[in-house]
């Protein structure tokens, strides 16, 4: 009975192992796709992730490798997850990769293969530069110099930019390029310095990344040399292909040189004078500062100290009477000058008259430290009477010396005034011996009316012409005046016929002063003046008036001019045409002779 029993249980065991082995299924592992990002070339970490399974360690594995990448041994990371590094290959031509993973937990199923997307990005521009620093090396303030540097795009997009250029530099073809991965572009660079110092600077772009910003180099030098010859002397060398204008200031107690260009390459010495602006005594020891500039560059040169101001002696040489001696001749004059100071000076002189004959614009005079200098003037006085004849000497500011010579001029002894010197015609000048068969001139202004402005006059001879008076006044554009000439001749009293034939003057008829036309050849115009020429005088004293009158017909201004004309005419003027004529003929059979020889 007992066997029996257990021979059942046995059975109906057996029979249940079965029945339950035929209910019994394996599930399977549960993964987790994935996704990831890459730059180009780069790589990254990718995490593999499954269902967890009560705890227990899964496993994984690499079904399908990436096509345009690698992976790197996996690596767990927790009970259900792991990681693995893909790297990619670089290529351009696909944006996305992919591979798959199997998990698999403990009595359960393989997972079925899990895809991984990787999606494969461009880098950001990136920009370099070759070479990675420029030197200009020195160059003068307002030159330049250029070079050329390569920008390339090592990034993998393409940008569009600007390079970045501090003070002193800059791209004169432009500063802009536009960039794909891989691409360069050569940018023209120029230093041009405005200044004196060392240019040190990076240059970077606007809106794209840099790898190593780009380093500039240069240094601004003076566009002059300055170099002291004396205390009171400096050199100036201009360095450059341009003219510098030198300027200078400051310097309290010296004159300063005037505003000056200097020529491209060439030295120019400038000259400082001591001053007596002021007063004639400086207590000053310090040293006097100028300022010197070319508009760019600044120099400051010392001077040496002020010394007592010691004013030039000015003392005539000759006779401070002179004597007679006629209109139109010349009186010689002389002066002379000593710089009794150990510094260089300079002073002004002009001479004046009331005769007429000075020089009224003022002529300048350098002398160096202890120099002793004799001026020769020569005088032409034009209106007889007593003349005196004054020379004045300028030195500084209020310092002034004056030198006085007393003549006797006479009305005519022969002598005829030179051409006047605004004269635009030929002219022959007349010396002492052949002053017969001219004009002699002398000039009375009225006391009530002004002279005519600019009024000249001058004794002219020609060939084959008899002299002739030339007058010449001021005719500028905007003068609505005109000139009038005429000559002032008195009038002869009436007479009263007798019954004898004869004729005799009325008594109380008063002499007349009438004015008569002179026939003239017409005014001619040279720019800014107008020229008169009087030939047709006849022989004696003659008074001509020389009017100026406005638009209106006013008088605006009046001269008068007292011309005598010879009666005799001298050798020269009867016989010239004939020994002209001469003259011709032997020139002629000269050249003729010299023909037939050769």
């Amino acid at each position: 009975m007992l066997r029996s029993g257990l021979l059942l249980i046995t059975f109906i065991s057996f029979q249940g192992a079965c029945l339950s082995k035929e209910k019994v299924t394996v599930q399977p592992t549960l993964a987790k796709e994935s996704t990831a990002m890459v730059e180009r070339g780069s790589e990254t970490q990718v995490t593999l992730e499954a269902v967890p399974s009560f705890g227990n360690e899964l496993s994984f594995e690499i079904v399908s490798q990436p096509s345009h990448g690698t992976l790197s041994a996996l690596k767990s990371t927790s009970d259900h997850s792991a990681a693995v590094t893909y790297r990619h290959d670089g290529n351009k031509s696909f944006l996305t990769d992919e591979f798959f993973f199997r998990v698999q937990a403990p009595r359960q199923a393989k997972s079925s293969a899990c895809r991984v997307s990787i999606r494969i990005i461009r880098r950001p521009s990136l920009l370099t530069f070759d070479p990675p620093s420029l030197d200009f090396g020195e160059v003068t303030v307002s030159g330049k110099r250029q070079t050329n540097v390569v920008v390339t795009n090592i990034g993998g997009t393409r940008t569009r930019d600007r390079i970045l250029l501090p003070k002193g530099f800059s791209a004169p073809d432009g500063d802009g390029f536009s960039l794909a991965e891989g691409e360069s572009a050569t940018l023209l660079l120029e230093f041009k310095p405005m200044e004196e110092r060392n240019y040190n600077a990076q240059a970077t772009c606007q809106h794209s990344p840099v790898k190593d910003p780009l380093l500039l180099n240069g240094v601004g030098r003076p566009r002059f040399d300055l170099t002291k010859t004396i205390p009171t002397e400096w050199e100036v060398n201009n360095l450059t292909d341009q003219p510098l204008l030198i300027s200078f200031t400051g310097g309290e107690g010296w004159i300063l040189p005037k505003e000056s260009h200097v020529p491209p390459h060439e030295r120019m010495v400038f000259s400082f004078l001591q001053s007596d602006e002021g007063g004639v005594t400086n207590t000053v020891a310090s040293s006097s500062v100028v300022h010197m500039t070319d508009g760019l560059s600044y120099r400051d040169i010392e001077l040496p100290p002020l010394t007592r101001f010691v004013p030039m002696i000015a003392q005539p040489v000759s006779s401070t009477s002179l004597g007679s001696f006629s209109v139109g001749g010349v009186i010689p004059v002389s002066f002379s000058i000593l710089n009794r100071s150990g510094f260089p000076k300079h002073m002004t002189w002009k001479a004046s008259s009331h005769s007429g004959g000075g020089m009224p614009t003022a002529s300048p005079l350098e002398l160096n430290g202890g120099e002793s200098r004799e001026v020769h003037f020569d005088w032409k006085p034009t209106i007889p009477g007593d003349a005196k004849l004054v020379i004045q000497l300028e030195e500084g500011n209020s310092t002034h010396h004056n030198l006085e010579w007393q003549a006797t001029i006479r009305a005519f002894s022969g002598f005829v005034s030179p051409p006047s010197p605004q004269d635009e015609r030929t002219s022959k000048s007349i010396d002492e011996g052949s002053h017969d068969d001219l004009m002699t001139t002398s000039h009375e202004m009225m006391e009530t009316i002004a002279p005519v402005d600019g009024l000249t006059w001058s004794i002219q001879t020609y060939w084959f012409r008899n002299p002739c008076v030339s007058l010449r006044w001021d005719a500028s554009p905007d003068n609505a005046s005109s000139i009038n000439v005429e000559e002032k001749r008195m009038a002869a009293p009436v007479l009263m016929p007798l019954k004898n034939g004869f004729s005799a003057p009325i008594q109380h008829s008063p002499l007349n002063i009438e004015s008569v036309p002179i026939d003239t050849g017409g005014i001619k115009k040279h720019g800014h003046h107008e020229d008169l020429l009087i030939h047709s005088l006849t022989p004696g004293s003659h008074m001509i008036v020389v009017s100026r009158l406005s638009k209106a017909g006013a008088l605006e201004a009046q001269s008068q001019l007292q011309v005598s004309v010879p009666t005799k005419q001298p050798f020269w003027n009867i016989f010239r045409t004939p020994v002209c004529i001469i003259a011709i003929i032997f020139l002629l059979l000269f050249l003729r002779s010299r023909g037939g020889l050769e």
